[in-house]
């Protein structure tokens, strides 16, 4: 349920009715029902909303590819959201996970096949997610990058059928990191947290030494300066 102020709400309804359809959005009267929104994702696909009109009104071309970077990560999840992070795996099987974060599982409009698509991944960025971008520097595996992938995607199909965003779009987020050596280590640190969670024992551990739900960082740490 999402509740918002009047003027926002208009906006919001005028967005919906436009670029949506049922039964990915049910719109009655004072409600906007949106089936998911990812773990935080909001902000990658409203970045990929908001620069694909921009690169086409500034440099009349399509986009190829969004690639988003966190330079620094300096925050603590809740209790709420790692109680989250915990029902998932145990809910779900993981490979019902793995597939749901493949980057087109929820689009409702089949990926393009016939048309040139942006370049996938490298062997070497599969294997141990290092990618080096000019002006960005080595990149690696990012911990938004599966939720934050699906969700973009989804909306690339969700308005209008994929055109809004273009054919050949692709978004790709990633982590800023030193070197190359920290940016394997942390692509194959989150793999092996993956792996932590799916195992039942260990996540029962996990949530012994976390924060539980109502609980989380000191409103004095949250106002701390960035």
């Amino acid at each position: 349920m999402l509740n918002v102020g009047r003027s926002a709400r208009k906006l919001l309804e005028r967005h919906l009715l436009k670029h949506s359809e049922p039964p990915y959005i049910s719109v009655t009267f004072y409600k906007r029902i949106i089936p998911q929104i990812g773990i935080e994702s909001a902000p990658a696909d409203l970045i990929a909303y908001t620069l694909v009109p921009h690169v086409r009104r500034t440099l009349s071309v399509g986009t190829g590819e969004v690639i988003t970077t966190v330079h620094a990560l300096n925050s603590a999840p809740s209790g709420g959201t790692l109680a989250t992070l915990f029902s998932l795996f145990e809910a779900y099987s993981p490979t019902q996970i793995a597939y749901s974060m493949k980057r087109w599982s929820m689009s409702p409009v089949a990926p393009p096949t016939n048309t040139r698509s942006s370049p996938n991944p490298s062997l070497v960025t599969k294997i141990f997610g290092v990618r080096t971008v000019p002006g960005l520097g080595v990149l690696t595996t990012s911990l938004q990058g599966g939720p934050d992938t699906p969700i973009v995607h989804r909306s690339w199909g969700l308005i209008d059928g994929g055109q809004f965003h273009g054919p050949n779009f692709r978004f790709s987020p990633y982590m800023s990191v030193r070197n190359v050596v920290v940016g394997v280590l942390l692509h194959f640190a989150l793999g092996v947290g993956m792996f932590a969670l799916a195992l039942a024992p260990l996540r029962w551990l996990l949530e012994k030494l976390v924060y539980a739900p109502g609980e989380g960082p000191t409103r004095e740490y949250a106002c701390l300066p960035y």
